[in-house]
C-alpha cells in the first residue's frame, strides 16, 4: 500500500523519543554517564531546540538500560508551590511504584488542611494523590520539607538509581525562589543516590542560578547547553524518512531545509511535515518547495509574533531589525547604531535585555559589548525582515542573500507593526 499523508513521519507538538528522536548523541552520552551516579546537570536551551525531548529520551534509555526510577517534572504545569509539590510527589509515586497508602499516610502525618486523597487517573491508569489547600506558611513548610526528602527516601529503599528531571526549572522563582532554592540545595546535596536535571528555556536565568556566587545552586552541577543539530546529522535523519514515501529529495533541498531552520528541531520538523504530502504527490522535492513551505510557516507565525511586536518600543523593534539583518556581533558599533537609529549604547543594552527576557534574543560570549547577540527563532528572524522596508539609501544594510530574506514573501500590503 502506498504511503498516505496521514503516515507523515515528521511529528511536531509532541515529545518524541526512540527511533523518532534525532541525534544529540553526545548530550545523551553525558546524561547517561552522569545521572545514574548522582550527577547534577543544568540543561540550558532556547525554546524549540528539543530540550524536553532530549530529557525524555535520556530518561527512557536510563529506565531501560539501568532500571533507574526516572521522574519528569514540568514546572509549567504548576501555578503555585503547593501544586509543584503535588506534581513532584505524584511523579515520584508513579515512577517508583511506591505504595500509595504509604505516601498517603506519610502526607496525613503532616496534619493541617492538606487532607490528601487518592484516585486513579482515567487516562494513564496511574495512582494520583491530590492535596487540599495549604492554610498556613508553616504547613507549606512542612510539606516542602517532606517532599524534598522523598527522592532520597525512595533511593534508600530501592536497588536502582533515582533520577529527577525538572523542566522549566527557572519557574521556581515564581514560588519564593531565593529561599526555596536554598532549601532545595540543602536537601538535594544529601541525596547521593539521586541524579538531578535542572532544565530551562531561559538560559540567562539558569546561568544566574548555576554561576552566580551568591546563588543557592552555585556550582551545584555541570552545565550543558544545547545548540542547533549539525547539518550532517539531519541529512542522515531526514533522507530515510522521506524515503518511506519514496520521495526523492536532493542534497540541495536537504541543505536548504536545515539552512532555513538553522538546524533547530522544531523548524526542521515543521518544514518537513509540510513537504511530506507535497512529496507524495510529486515524488520529488526541490528547493522552491522548501522555500514555499518555510514561507507558509512564517505567515502562520505572524499571528503569534505580531502581538509581541506591537508591545515592543520603537527602539526595541529597531534593535530586533538590526539583529535580524545579522548585526549581532556589532550591535553596539556606532555605524550600526546610526544606520538603525538605535540611540546610545545604554539604550541598545536596555532593548537587548527586554528582547532577551521575552525569550527572543540570546548571546554568545561575555555579557558586555563584546558579545554576539542573535535572534534565537529563525521564524521570527524572517518575520522581522518583512516588517522593515528595504531602503537602498540606508547605507551598510546587508542585501538579502537567502530564501529566508527574499523568498516566499506575500505580496499583500502589511499594515501592522512597521518600523
Amino acid at each position: 500500500m502506498a504511503p498516505a499523508p496521514s503516515d507523515n513521519p515528521f511529528a511536531i507538538g509532541t515529545l518524541v523519543t526512540g527511533d523518532e528522536f534525532a541525534d544529540r548523541a553526545d548530550e545523551l552520552r553525558l546524561l547517561e554517564d552522569e545521572l545514574p551516579s548522582g550527577g547534577r546537570i543544568f540543561l540550558l536551551a532556547y525554546r524549540r531546540y528539543g530540550k524536553s525531548c532530549l530529557i525524555c529520551e535520556a530518561l527512557r534509555r536510563l529506565e531501560k538500560n539501568t532500571g533507574a526510577i526516572a521522574v519528569y517534572v514540568d514546572l509549567y504545569k504548576a501555578s503555585s508551590e503547593r501544586e509543584f509539590w503535588e506534581l513532584m510527589i505524584n511523579q515520584l509515586v508513579a515512577g517508583s511504584r511506591e505504595p500509595v497508602k504509604r505516601v498517603v499516610d506519610w502526607l496525613k502525618s503532616l496534619g493541617g488542611t492538606l487532607r490528601p486523597t487518592f484516585s486513579v487517573d482515567q487516562q494513564s491508569g496511574m495512582p494520583t494523590v491530590t492535596l487540599g489547600p495549604v492554610a498556613t506558611s508553616a504547613e507549606l513548610g512542612r510539606l516542602r520539607e517532606r517532599a524534598l526528602a522523598l527522592p532520597g527516601e525512595i533511593a534508600a529503599r530501592g536497588r536502582h538509581p533515582v533520577i529527577v528531571a525538572f523542566d522549566e526549572f527557572q519557574q521556581i522563582h515564581e514560588f519564593d525562589g531565593g529561599r526555596l532554592e536554598k532549601q532545595m540545595r540543602a536537601a538535594f546535596q544529601q541525596h547521593r543516590q539521586v541524579g538531578y536535571v535542572f532544565a530551562g528555556s531561559k538560559p540567562h536565568l539558569l546561568r544566574q542560578m548555576a554561576e552566580d556566587p551568591n546563588a543557592a545552586f552555585y556550582r551545584f552541577g555541570r552545565r550543558l547547553e544545547l545548540g542547533p543539530i549539525p547539518a550532517e546529522a539531519w541529512f542522515g535523519y531526514l533522507k530515510p524518512r522521506f524515503g518511506k514515501g519514496r520521495i526523492q529529495v536532493s542534497g540541495d533541498a536537504l541543505r536548504r531545509i536545515v539552512e532555513l531552520a538553522e538546524g533547530i528541531p522544531y523548524y526542521v520538523m515543521r518544514v518537513c511535515r509540510l513537504l511530506w504530502p507535497r512529496g507524495l504527490r510529486r515524488q520529488t522535492i526541490d528547493i522552491s518547495e522548501v522555500d514555499a513551505a518555510f514561507g507558509e510557516i512564517v505567515d502562520e507565525a505572524g499571528e503569534i509574533f505580531a502581538p509581541t511586536w506591537e508591545e515592543l518600543t520603537l527602539a526595541q523593534r529597531r534593535t530586533a531589525a538590526a539583529l535580524a539583518e545579522g548585526r549581532g556581533h556589532e550591535i553596539f558599533a556606532e555605524a550600526v547604531r546610526k544606520v538603525y537609529e538605535l540611540g546610545a549604547p545604554s539604550s541598545v543594552a536596555r532593548s537587548l535585555e527586554r528582547l532577551r527576557d521575552l525569550g527572543l534574543v540570546g548571546h554568545e560570549g561575555p555579557t558586555t559589548t563584546g558579545a554576539r547577540y542573535r535572534i534565537v527563532d529563525p521564524g521570527f528572524v524572517a518575520w522581522v525582515r518583512r516588517q522593515r522596508p528595504r531602503d537602498p539609501i540606508v547605507s551598510g544594510a546587508r542585501a538579502p542573500t537567502s530564501a529566508q530574506e527574499q523568498g516566499s514573501q506575500p505580496k499583500r500590503a502589511r499594515r501592522r507593526g512597521r518600523l
